[in-house]
């Protein structure tokens, strides 16, 4: 009798795939020139889109690693291969979407304690109600402290995935091998993830009740941006319920029938694009007054403008280091 073990998340690239392979490998490859170009325009330029950009990048290689693979599908699929399509599938959102909607619903809250957005061009931050316009550093502090402590959580099913994919390969072959990948790593590593998007639906909804007399378009995309989160979660927890006696099986639950591939299509592969193309198409930086950086760890500290520093009047930076700060902090240069 043939041992059973976990069927792979989106099975094993067979003839099939080639096609979607490719369609995806092209998806992610435009918004990396769109990621480009959002990182290379001063006014769009912001750290946050980072995550977006290099998960595209690998998203290019992992799809273009699917579609050779499904080109010529082998007898016995690659361990090595095997185990990254498992890492990265399972676990490889987490950290570059999931943690880029942390940071953007961070600078959600954090400007609704503010009488001003850091940027100027900034709409989400401008108060219609006058008896709104009342500075909140106390509570800016623990929003930015919650959030810090929610975004660290992504390291927890990240790490869980990691475990799981390198026992996988095991599995197919020892039964008790089998059992830990399912219940004692596979099925915490995506209930935990699941979690985590519950945490952002939540913090999406309380922040379009606090975001009084603002602009909560941006709030809305959030909640859309997070549902997508949810269905790729909600897949994986359907998924890592189907066992199969081979990882080329074609059984029903193996992840390999023509029903099943296309579901990991519509409802994993698919929204991994959305919520990627979402966070580098739209203008993010001025759309949430995110800053280059993001926002800070702490409000910067009121400088005097009637006195000019001991070592004399500041010095004017040079055009071509107004686009480097850290050059510029290097030099020891500051502005007027």
């Amino acid at each position: 009798m043939a041992l059973s073990f976990p069927a792979p998340i989106g099975g094993v690239p067979l003839k099939e795939d080639f096609a979607p392979s490719i369609v995806f490998a092209c998806a992610f490859a435009i918004l990396i020139v769109v990621g480009a170009y959002r990182l290379a325009k001063p006014a769009t330029r912001t750290l946050l889109i980072l995550g977006p950009f290099l998960f595209s990048v690998e998203r290019v290689v992992t799809w273009s690693l699917r579609a050779s693979q499904a080109r010529n599908p082998p007898e016995n699929p690659s361990r090595s291969l095997t185990i990254y399509f498992q890492v990265t599938l399972a676990v490889g959102y987490i950290s570059p979407l999931w943690g880029c909607i942390v940071h953007l619903l961070r600078c959600v809250f954090v400007a609704t304690t503010q009488v001003h957005s850091r940027e100027p061009e900034a709409q989400t931050s401008n108060y219609d109600d006058p008896a709104l316009q009342q500075d909140k550093p106390r509570l800016r502090f623990w929003y930015r402290l919650v959030f810090g402590v929610v975004w660290l959580q992504q390291w927890l099913p990240v790490g869980t995935g990691t475990a799981m994919a390198n026992l996988y390969v095991d599995a197919e072959n020892n039964a008790k091998d089998a059992q830990g990948v399912q219940f004692c790593v596979r099925y915490i590593t995506t209930i935990t993830s699941l979690f985590l998007v519950c945490v952002l639906h939540l913090a999406t909804v309380y922040a379009y009740i606090i975001a009084r007399g603002k602009n909560r378009r941006p709030i809305i995309i959030l909640f859309i941006l997070v549902a997508l989160l949810g269905a790729i979660a909600d897949y994986d927890l359907i998924a890592i319920t189907n066992w199969t006696t081979a990882l080329s099986s074609t059984a029903p639950g193996s992840q390999n029938t023509h029903v099943e591939k296309i579901a990991f299509y519509i409802f994993r592969a698919a929204p991994e694009v959305l919520i990627a193309g979402s966070l580098l198409i739209l203008e993010v930086r001025p759309m949430f007054g995110t800053g280059p950086w993001g926002d800070p760890i702490r409000d910067p500290r009121p400088r005097s403008e009637s006195t000019e520093p001991q070592n004399g009047p500041r010095r004017e930076l040079p055009r071509w280091m107004r686009a480097t700060p850290l050059l510029a902090f290097i030099c020891g240069l500051r502005r007027r």
